[in-house]
């Protein structure tokens, strides 16, 4: 069992490289040349990352009983069950995330969208990171 601790993780040069075809639409006034979001992102990285507790599925049945027997609302609703919780795991599930927000954005677009490359650094702490 892993003992309780913390780490703060951030993001460091976040690119979407993205190729954009033009399409003809039937709406030009929704065309705002864009292929994602910005806001989709900050609120991708807000809702599923953001003061989470992370749980290696490992761990999950002692969990289970910390969640039966805390009244700390923070807690029950901020847990998030990983298979590892290392940051090369989370990293992949931090584009796994991104790509879907990607498609959908491409979705609602009037090009077809070809997203090429998603590159970031995710940091634990000043010296430590992983790049994917």
């Amino acid at each position: 069992m892993t003992a309780i601790h913390g780490h703060t993780y951030f993001i460091r040069e976040l690119r979407i490289d993205v190729s954009m075809i033009p399409l003809e639409w039937d709406d030009p006034e929704q065309d705002n040349g864009m292929t994602i979001d910005f806001g989709e992102i900050k609120k991708y990285f807000k809702t599923f990352w953001d003061h989470m507790f992370l749980i290696p599925e490992k761990d999950l049945q002692l969990w289970q009983q910390v969640y039966r027997n805390t009244a700390d609302a923070a807690v029950k609703n901020n847990l998030f069950v990983m298979r590892h919780t290392t940051a090369e795991w989370m990293a992949n599930r931090i584009r796994a995330g991104l790509l879907r927000i990607l498609q959908k954005e491409m979705d609602n677009t009037p090009y077809e969208a070809v997203p090429e490359m998603i590159h970031f650094q995710l940091w634990e702490g000043p010296h430590q990171a992983i790049e994917v």
